[in-house]
């Protein structure tokens, strides 16, 4: 795993649900034991706009763990 090797930070990057947030708790679970000194930060793309809901619920999802989510601004959505 990446916290091993002790990152100053980590960007996660990528779309994390296709259609619908069902599987944010697997998400969480997965990101949660990541650590470092200056944060871990998630760029949240298009993707994420499919389902209604799906930006509200996985901001608070990501945050809970304290994850900081950054939305791409280039989607007109």
């Amino acid at each position: 795993m990446s916290s091993h090797n002790n990152p100053d930070i980590t960007l996660l990057t990528g779309d994390y649900i296709t259609d619908q947030p069902n599987t944010i708790d697997e998400l969480t679970n997965n990101f949660e034991y990541l650590k470092n000194c200056m944060g871990i930060h998630a760029v949240l793309d298009s993707h994420n706009y499919c389902h209604h809901q799906a930006k509200s619920l996985l901001t608070k999802a990501l945050t809970s763990i304290g994850i900081i989510a950054v939305w791409n601004n280039i989607d007109p959505r």
